[in-house]
């Protein structure tokens, strides 16, 4: 079993940057934000907070309001303005700024979505620099308010956020509180090690931590491509960014206390609650963009390009009714190396309420639509040679990388094992670089 105590700690000149991604109009979620973060040590932590519009008068403003509560918290703190607005353009432009920071002592860069909340953000954060002994990069679960009517759900939320911002007792507002993420349909490629609880696999925000080293040598390699992949500018999902890596030979892996919800929650006020108070945010740029579960689908049919889980190279309506039948196959039946990613499909991004907004349809009237959607993309991508080109490179990528996984494929326990072997030559140096041995 992989022990976490083998007495090891972050050297002292170690820096950590934390890279945060926001909009003017989410003023009230990042302050939040930003004011459970004011106990941390100001000289071990440095923000990059990245504005995912252009530099006018609206961002002004809103950088002139932010600014004095970010100088009260970080002695050294960068502002980058992202004119494209997407989230992965935004993101890279975090990570790139990070990347450089390295030659003034950063080693480390979480990445945080500016609508969570942290309680005891030294004990989380101690727990996952702790985390990368262990793992490529790290998370943490993350609760949020669920089984009650929407506008008790917000009333409750705001409880709670009032409670951990002011460093209150919080414990009387966790009534409602349910996982959100690590979620339970989404697929796990690693093994389950419960010693100390360290969950491999794919890690999803709202809170990440990476080695920059790491990040470095990504970006390195795909330059101007992007850690993020510029063909996912609608939605930017650490998912995609997860498996990109995991290809390279670097495994995540949520970082537990415990599996078990009412512990932790129990325990939270000295482990630290990650709360995503999703239910005050506006304006959001995943949520709200317009056909967004329609791009989502768009991604997932370009992955299964990309990756040869359907090939590019039969006609287009052969194309369609494969990846039709991947979607309405029983996905316990279907090889391995898919099983993960039909199930994905199949239980999230091809559902009616996912893809049409509404379950009043007759499974004929459904299919008929989530068909005309399909064959709109696929049609795109056979008949725009600037598409396919992308696609063909994106695909020349996926052959060439270290590990020829498909989207989601479950490893053996053998080849888990290789794989860790591989990812701890790949990490040896960079640990060195950053850990010692306690005294």
């Amino acid at each position: 079993m992989i022990k976490m105590d083998l007495r090891l700690k972050i050297r002292d000149d170690v820096v950590r940057d934390i890279v945060i991604l926001t909009i003017p109009k989410r003023l009230q979620q990042i302050s939040s934000l930003l004011k459970c973060l004011s106990d941390i040590d100001e000289n071990k932590y440095r923000l990059i907070l990245v504005c995912n519009t252009k530099e006018d008068e609206k961002a002004k403003r809103f950088v002139k309001k932010i600014e004095p509560l970010i100088k009260s918290i970080f002695s050294d703190y960068d502002l980058v303005f992202n004119p494209e607005r997407s989230i992965v353009s935004g993101r890279n432009k975090g990570l790139i700024r990070s990347i450089g920071n390295i030659r003034h002592g950063t080693r480390v860069t979480y990445m945080i979505d500016d609508d969570v909340i942290i309680s005891n953000p030294k004990a989380v954060f101690n727990l996952l620099e702790g985390g990368l002994q262990h793992a490529a990069f790290v998370g943490y679960p993350c609760f949020n308010i669920s089984k009650i009517p929407l506008k008790k759900q917000i009333r409750e939320a705001n409880k709670l956020v009032d409670a951990i911002e002011r460093k209150k007792d919080f414990l009387k507002f966790t009534g409602y509180l349910e996982i959100e993420k690590p979620r339970r349909y989404t697929p796990f490629r690693g093994r389950k090690y419960e010693n100390n609880y360290v969950l491999y696999g794919h890690v999803h925000g709202n809170l990440t931590l990476h080695f920059t080293r790491v990040l470095e040598k990504l970006h390195n390699e795909y330059g101007e491509e992007g850690l993020f992949s510029q063909s996912r500018t609608w939605y930017g999902e650490n998912t995609e960014f997860n498996y990109r890596l995991q290809r390279h030979g670097f495994m995540g892996g949520y970082i537990l206390h415990c599996r078990n919800k009412i512990e932790h929650i129990y325990n939270s006020k000295k482990w630290g609650l990650l709360f995503h108070n999703h239910l005050n945010v506006k304006d959001s740029p995943t949520r709200t963009l317009m056909n967004r579960n329609e791009n989502m689908l768009r991604s997932y049919i370009y992955l299964s390009m990309e990756s040869g889980t359907i090939p590019m190279d039969i006609p287009e309506e052969e194309f369609i009714d494969r990846f039709v039948d991947l979607l309405n196959s029983d996905y316990r039946f279907l090889r391995r190396s898919v099983q993960e990613f039909a199930k994905l499909l199949q239980v999230r991004y091809s559902t009616s309420m996912y893809l049409l907004g509404t379950t009043l349809l007759t499974n004929k009237e459904f299919e008929e639509q989530r068909r005309r959607k399909i064959k709109k993309i696929v049609h795109e991508v056979y008949k725009k040679d600037e598409i396919k080109q992308f696609i063909q490179k994106r695909k020349i990528e996926y052959e060439t990388a270290p590990f020829k996984f498909l989207p989601y494929e479950q490893m053996t326990v053998k080849s888990f094992n290789a794989f860790l072997r591989y990812q701890h030559g790949q990490l040896k140096t960079i640990r060195e670089e950053i850990f010692e041995f306690q005294k």
